[in-house]
This record gives C-alpha cells, sequence and structure tokens, in this order.
C-alpha cells in the first residue's frame, strides 16, 4: 500500500510540475522580456509596412525624384 501512495504522490508532483510550465521566463528580467516584446512588434510592423509598400508598387524610387527613400 506504501508504494500505491508513493507512486501517487510522485505522479501528482509530476502532474504539477508540467503543468507549471517555465512561469515568467526564467533567467531574464521584465525588462527584458519587454525589451524582446517590443522588438518583434516593431518588426513585425516594418515587415507589414513594406508588403503593403510592395503591393501598391510604391517600395521602388520613382526616377522624378533625387530624394532617397527609405
Amino acid at each position: 500500500m506504501d508504494t500505491m501512495k508513493t507512486r501517487f504522490l510522485l505522479w501528482i508532483i509530476v502532474v504539477a510540475a508540467s503543468l507549471s510550465g517555465c512561469v515568467g521566463a526564467p533567467g531574464r528580467t521584465a525588462k527584458q522580456v519587454n525589451q524582446n516584446h517590443d522588438y518583434v512588434i516593431r518588426t513585425n510592423w516594418l515587415m507589414i509596412q513594406d508588403d503593403i509598400d510592395k503591393a501598391l508598387m510604391i517600395d521602388q524610387p520613382t526616377r522624378q525624384t533625387e530624394m532617397i527613400i527609405r
């Protein structure tokens, strides 16, 4: 009967550990996590802008301007 209780407790511990996951991004501060999120959002926004420019065919500069466009 003791082995049954031991197995049950071990099973409960394993399930609890697997459900908790990596809470709070281990090894990184909140500032680093926020910086990473900001970087991803900024990069995604730039890619969306590039896709829209490509679809509207405004990604290439015209020959009418001497100014450099992004």
